[in-house]
């Protein structure tokens, strides 16, 4: 009870990840030189860090609590394919924050030299292009062992994790169709990225409430999903 409990708050604080994002214009994937070069210098940035640094061993904790308690193959798959996304996006996160945007973005906008500004726009925006194909990577991790999260747990009898693992199907989707977008060249499926923010946050707070509530009454089946 006690573990799954701390892990239900694992959730919670991973929840705070999308709501901050949701309430501050701290977005990475800002589309000119200009705006991107100076958002390490918003007043929420180091926050945005922080947040980004708890998120990802606070949701691989949930996520394995999850996966542990259901006892379905489908969901220590799913939690697999998560857990190596997670870490491919920590790597980057790591890479982008303390790199390009305290680094390199922080001594263009220092730099008095052209040559030296156009050395620095070079490397930022070669590390925006490899991060296309970072993203269709981790995109793809998240999106397949989420689905795989969901269809293990939309099928249980209980109403509340039913409802998590149809949360589940929904940012897989989202995480899975914009990078199909991406490699097929049609925007409307790439856009839908643009809606992932919001279910996201649904999800984490669903999964922090299944686990908090468990166990289950006495004599009832161990397991997340059953009845």
């Amino acid at each position: 009870m006690h573990n799954l409990r701390i892990a239900a708050t694992g959730a919670g604080l991973a929840a705070m990840l999308p709501l901050f994002l949701l309430l501050t214009d701290t977005s990475t994937g800002a589309a000119d030189l200009e705006t991107m070069v100076r958002l390490h210098q918003h007043p929420a940035f180091p926050l945005r860090v922080a947040l980004t640094a708890l998120y990802f061993p606070a949701v691989l904790l949930s996520h394995f609590a999850l996966a542990w308690s259901s006892h379905q193959v489908w969901a220590w798959w799913g939690f697999s394919l998560f857990a190596i996304g997670n870490g491919i996006d920590a790597v980057y996160r790591a890479v982008q924050f303390g790199v390009v945007h305290y680094r390199w973005c922080a001594a263009w906008l220092e730099a008095t030299d052209p040559g030296v500004r156009e050395s620095l726009e070079v490397r930022i925006t070669a590390f925006g292009e490899v991060g296309a194909g970072v993203y269709i990577a981790f995109a793809m991790f998240f999106g397949l062992g989420r689905l795989s999260l969901g269809a293990a747990t939309v099928s249980a009898p209980v109403r509340s994790t039913k409802i998590l693992g149809l949360s589940f199907i929904v940012v897989g989707a989202l995480n899975v169709l914009p990078w199909i977008g991406r490699i097929t060249g049609l925007p409307w499926l790439a856009g839908l990225g643009g809606y992932y923010l919001v279910p996201w946050l649904v999800n984490l707070l669903l999964l922090a409430a299944v686990l908090w509530r468990w166990p289950a009454p006495a004599g009832a089946d161990s397991s997340l999903t059953a009845g």
